[in-house]
């Protein structure tokens, strides 16, 4: 009993693959306002739409980004951001 239903399962999805027409002409959804697939920009809200919209305008509000590095000696050394006025920081200096 179980074959004879999946041979008519089998059937009945042939025919329909048959009816969509020739291959490679699939049904074009529309997804976002202009058709087809959102973009990030369409797509993000909240906490990542924030985000996104200061890296566009070269901002980074979060502190995502690496700080940009400096040569790391005594003359210029790498500055360690904080959001207190004190910070333990480890040294190895000859």
């Amino acid at each position: 009993m179980a074959s004879r239903l999946l041979r008519g399962a089998g059937a009945l999805a042939a025919q329909a693959l048959r009816a969509r027409g020739p291959p490679g002409l699939a049904a074009v959804r529309s997804m976002a306002s202009g058709g087809g697939i959102p973009t990030d920009e369409e797509q993000a809200t909240g906490l990542e739409r924030e985000i996104m919209l200061a890296a566009q305008k070269g901002l980074d509000p979060y502190n995502i980004l690496a700080p940009k590095g400096a040569s790391g000696t005594k003359e210029d050394p790498n500055l360690v951001p904080s959001i207190t006025n004190k910070r333990i920081v480890g040294c190895i200096c000859k």
